[in-house]
This record gives C-alpha cells, sequence and structure tokens, in this order.
C-alpha cells in the first residue's frame, strides 16, 4: 500500500512531466510550422492547411518522446522537492533515497506503459490523417517525423 509521500512524489512527477510535454511539443510545433510555411512557398497551400498538418503529427511526436519527457519531469520533480527542502523531511521521516527513486521508476514505468497502447492507435490515425492533408494541399509529403 503507497504511503502519502509516496503519492506525493508520483503526482510531483507527473505534473513536471507533463509541463515538459507542453514546453516540447510547443518547439516541435514551431519548428513543424515553419518547415510547412516554407513549403507553403511553392504551392498555394493555406495557413490553416499548414497548421492543420503541423497539429495532426503531434500526438505522432508525443509518444515517440515519451522516454524523454519523463526523464525531464523526474529531473524537474527532483529539482522541485530538493529546492524547497521536501526531500530533507521525507529522508528526516524515515523514507531512504532508494525508495523516492524506486517510486519515480515505477511511476514513470507505469505511465510510459500506458502512454504506449493508449497513445499509438491515436497516434497512427492522426499521423495518416496528416500525411493524407499533406499530399492533398502540398503536393508532397515531407519527412514523416521531426525527431
Amino acid at each position: 500500500m503507497p504511503k502519502i509521500i509516496d503519492l506525493y512524489v508520483a503526482i510531483e512527477l507527473i505534473k513536471q512531466a507533463a509541463l515538459a510535454l507542453a514546453v516540447l511539443l510547443f518547439l516541435a510545433a514551431l519548428i513543424g510550422l515553419s518547415q510547412q510555411l516554407k513549403m507553403m512557398e511553392d504551392t498555394d497551400a493555406s495557413f490553416f492547411d499548414a497548421l492543420g498538418v503541423v497539429f495532426l503529427r503531434l500526438p505522432h511526436i508525443a509518444t515517440e518522446i515519451t522516454f524523454l519527457y519523463i526523464f525531464f519531469g523526474a529531473m524537474f520533480a527532483f529539482r522541485k522537492l530538493s529546492i524547497s527542502s521536501e526531500t530533507t523531511v521525507i529522508k528526516s521521516v524515515g523514507y531512504s533515497g532508494w525508495r523516492i527513486i524506486f517510486v519515480v521508476a515505477a511511476t514513470a514505468g507505469l505511465f510510459a506503459a500506458l502512454i504506449g497502447p493508449i497513445g499509438s492507435p491515436i497516434s497512427s490515425a492522426a499521423m495518416r490523417a496528416s500525411t493524407a492533408w499533406e499530399q492533398e494541399s502540398f503536393n508532397r509529403v515531407s519527412q514523416r517525423s521531426m525527431f
């Protein structure tokens, strides 16, 4: 039975991983949009077409970089817990550092295991729609992945 401290550390990891995912997807959207706008110069596609293609690729990118944003989330969670002296308090109540690491690793593994089966069908359907939209609007398909 997990204790409240375990749940607190796990929730902090999930919050920080979600923040890292949002930042990474924002950067990926900016890069993808600049690539699509460059392709748009040669065709009569609209800005809406470029934006639609980019946003349909974001679920695929999110599933590809799962371990990256979980890693960043773990690092940010450890940083937040250390800066606010919560790790000192957690250790003073009898928790070992290894237990905190185990909780983070178990949460990250569970999170990654859920992303695959849930995110894969969604991302593959969105990627097919993105490829079809790009073929129709730009008369060509750029590389399938940005990462």
